[in-house]
């Protein structure tokens, strides 16, 4: 074991995470994401010679499903303890409209574009369709809600409300699609052998069920025991991992139990906010929210710098224009028009549902799609939708990283910024 190389990888990942701290309020005043210059930073670290693996950009299928996995559902957790009892039934409408009408949108035309402008068969191409689905609740975190700001109900801000409900659930819904691609391939792209049937009542309908009712029973429990176990036994926990272990308890028990685990762990975190009694008297749910985004912020700081290693060294080479036209494509042209489309006739203000249609941001979720469906079975291209896919991550982060604060901003008739939570802190609160 080279020691001395170690050493570097230490200190070169421990002081660019290091950065990340301070990352909030430097992008606040540049009026950037923190995305971007921690992109800049990957290409940075990757010029220095830090000794990562960057010879090979393509990384194993089951090293990047482990990674991408952790992170997305830690954000899962974090997004469903942003959300309290100041939000009702209704605020739900504009989120289910991207849900029904949009997402299906994307996934075709994601299909269409794969087979006619990428040329790649049609397994693969839905397989494309189906890993740019869902909106990415990690990298989006910088444009969705505060976890306190709304909860006295006197200010809803429909675009990041909006944009926190679609990403938290169309990335457990993207699931049913990324299997329909695996069935196709399974059986040689003939849609013919394919037991579509099977596959709605089983895929689409029982483990989305099964997940939604399985993280709502754990976030039952887990909020029962937070609110009644001080009262009863007046055993009490101050410590912010609960909100850790029970990310990791429910999605384990979710997958064994045949339900969708991304749902569950959303649900429970949504769940946990929603049961409980005094929110603003009890700052340990502010903690658990706390805890959590760390660790989300920490692993997305971790992915960005390899991500950007990874470009610099050839990740996105010789990709043909079609792919890079695929890209631009579906960030400028599918997802601003499917949002425009399906917040159509509703009473939220047009400057806002230009915002909430354009910062469809994808990233991470989409990385794990990708790479589960490649370990559940082979797939003809796999390599250009890898890299046909981080083409368009890395479109999404500079396009909406560089925009995403303006855009808000433009969007507030008020002219009012909602203020960020991880530039405050759990201090500021108290």
């Amino acid at each position: 074991m080279d020691l001395h190389a170690h050493f570097q990888v230490l200190a070169g990942l421990g002081a660019a995470t290091l950065l990340a701290a301070w990352l909030p309020s430097v992008s606040e005043r540049l009026r950037i994401s923190g995305m971007v210059i921690l992109l800049l930073v990957g290409f940075g670290v990757y010029y220095l010679g830090v000794p990562l693996a960057w010879p090979d950009p393509f990384w194993p299928n089951d090293w990047t499903l482990v990674f991408t996995e952790a992170v997305v559902i830690i954000s899962l957790m974090s997004a469903g303890l942003k959300i309290g009892r100041a939000y009702a039934l209704g605020h739900w409408r504009a989120p289910a409209r991207l849900l029904l009408v949009t997402m299906p949108l994307c996934i075709v035309a994601g299909v269409l574009m794969g087979h006619g402008l990428l040329g790649l068969p049609w397994e693969t191409a839905m397989l494309l369709g189906a890993v740019l689905a869902p909106t990415d609740p990690v990298m989006a975190s910088e444009v969705q809600i505060d976890p306190v700001a709304n909860d006295d109900g006197q200010h809803f801000d429909p675009i990041r409300f909006t944009l926190t409900g679609e990403a938290s659930l169309n990335d457990g819904l993207a699931y049913p699609f990324t299997w329909l691609a695996v069935l196709l391939a399974q059986a040689g792209g003939r849609w013919g052998d394919v037991d579509l049937g099977a596959w709605a009542l089983d895929k689409l309908l029982l483990k989305v069920v099964l997940g939604v009712l399985i993280g709502y029973a754990f976030g039952r429990g887990v909020g029962w025991l937070l609110e009644r176990l001080p009262e009863t036994l007046g055993v009490k926990t101050r410590d912010g991992f609960v909100a850790f272990a029970a990310t990791f308890l429910t999605y384990g028990a979710a997958e064994l139990l045949h339900g969708y685990g991304f749902l569950a762990v959303f649900v429970a975190g949504l769940t946990i906010r929603f049961v409980e009694e005094s929110y603003q008297g009890d700052k340990l749910k502010l903690r658990l929210h706390d805890f959590v985004a760390e660790v989300e912020r920490l692993l997305l700081a971790v992915f960005l710098i390899l991500f950007g290693g990874a470009i610099v060294n050839g990740l996105v080479g010789g990709l043909m224009w079609q792919a890079w036209a695929f890209a631009a494509a579906f960030i400028l042209v599918v997802r601003p028009a499917g949002g425009m489309l399906a917040l159509w006739g509703t009473d939220i203000d047009v400057r806002e549902r230009w915002a909430i249609s354009f910062l469809g941001i994808r990233g991470i979720g989409s990385l794990f799609y990708l790479s589960w469906a490649l370990v559940q079975t082979d797939f003809p291209a796999a390599t250009l939708i890898l890299q046909t896919l981080s083409a368009v991550i890395l479109l999404s982060l500079l396009s909406h990283g560089l925009t995403a604060r303006t855009i808000l901003a433009w969007a507030d008739p008020s002219g009012e910024e909602e203020p960020s939570y991880e530039v405050e802190g759990e201090l500021a609160r108290e």
